[in-house]
């Protein structure tokens, strides 16, 4: 079986643009073996009153960049790295993943329009929606909103319901 990669990106709305993501890569026995998180002060600097509110709180102390590009270049270096070893997954995965992988496709369509997750596995589609990832997992003292917790969260339920 291959190893699970799991991302999860905050936007600066509902719509908006990709600033913070997380990643994490897990082997068969759901130990993490690699992960990646940055923000982008670009984009933290255009989020909604929502985020501002119900986010922004949460990423205290993430790595940060310049802008929202460099955020994605990163993220794309990661992703290529264990994209052909990895299932490819996030939680409801629509609007804000997949528009965050449509801009990385967008910085560069001719080198990366072949790249992206294909199938992009939907945690989602397995489990209900209104299920609190958090609570399912049984992981003590990971933070809602923040990308790496809730790719921790979300691909420990993808184990819990695949046993």
């Amino acid at each position: 079986m291959k190893n699970i990669f799991f991302f999860d990106v905050e936007s600066t709305s509902l719509h908006g643009t990709g600033f913070a993501v997380g990643a994490i890569v897990s082997n068969n026995n759901g130990e993490i073996i690699d992960r990646f998180e940055l923000a982008s002060l670009e984009g933290i600097g255009n989020v909604s009153d929502w985020v501002r509110d119900n986010v922004l709180p949460h990423l205290e102390g993430m790595p940060v960049v310049e802008t929202d590009k460099q955020l994605r270049d990163a993220f794309f270096e990661f992703y290529m790295k264990h994209k052909d070893s990895c299932e490819i997954w996030s939680d409801c995965n629509f609007p804000v993943e997949t528009n965050f992988l449509s801009a990385i496709v967008a910085d560069d369509v001719e080198g990366r329009q072949w790249s992206m997750p294909y199938p992009l596995k939907d945690l989602s589609t397995l489990l209900d929606v209104n299920i609190d990832r958090v609570e399912m997992s049984g992981i003590k003292d990971l933070r809602k909103h923040h990308p790496v917790d809730d790719c921790i969260a979300s691909a420990k339920c993808l184990y819990l319901i695949s046993e």
